[in-house]
């Protein structure tokens, strides 16, 4: 059993492991995965009343999360209105990254 079978089936954490921080200084949102998006993201959604968080990929596919934010983490990301993303490498530091847009719903 690994830990990924913790999170809904179908959630982007039942895939891979995902780990988003925020800059107390600055207010940037950065997301960290290991693993492979298998489609393009072309924007990120986030809904501050639930703290869902949502990945949307081309042909308007969108993909929970699995987990709701935390209350240190939702207000950084309420006041967002894009993402640093970065794909983790085999050695465990970041690749080359991305800005991603995101809507607050």
């Amino acid at each position: 059993m690994t830990a990924f079978e913790d999170f809904p089936a179908g959630s982007i954490l039942s895939e891979m492991k995902v780990d988003i921080f925020a800059s107390k200084r600055n207010g940037d949102i950065n997301l960290f995965y290991a693993g492979e998006l298998f489609k393009i993201l072309t924007h990120f959604e986030y809904k501050p009343q639930t703290r869902e968080f949502f990945f949307v990929f081309e042909e308007t596919l969108r993909v929970p999360l699995g987990a709701y934010l935390t209350d240190d983490l939702a207000p950084y990301v309420a006041k967002a209105d894009k993402v640093g993303v970065f794909q983790i490498t085999l050695e465990g530091q970041p690749g080359e990254g991305r800005i991603v847009p995101l809507k607050i719903l």
